[in-house]
């Protein structure tokens, strides 16, 4: 496990900042990144996001990451979007 001042300075270097929207790969929503967090048990990265509704997740920022399959391709769990709202 890592300290908490590793995990501090970790999450000063992730790519994700707060107000970044983001679609999801399958149901094609979007979200807007709130904050970054460090979780409490194993004081890794977390993104917290809210959806259109509303409705505020917590993802370990591995996972929000990740690539996943697709009809046999590799995307994005979710894509960044731009100011306009096109992906990158």
């Amino acid at each position: 496990m890592i300290t908490k001042n590793e995990a501090v300075a970790t999450l000063n270097t992730l790519s994700i900042q707060a107000d970044d929207c983001f679609v999801h790969y399958k149901t094609q929503e979007t979200y807007q990144v709130i904050t970054l967090a460090i979780g409490e048990e194993t004081q890794e990265p977390m993104v917290v996001y809210r959806g259109g509704d509303g409705t505020v997740w917590v993802r370990a920022y591995a996972i929000f990451t990740e690539f996943v399959l697709l009809n046999g391709v590799n995307v994005p769990r979710f894509s960044k979007l731009d100011k306009t709202g096109v992906k990158r």
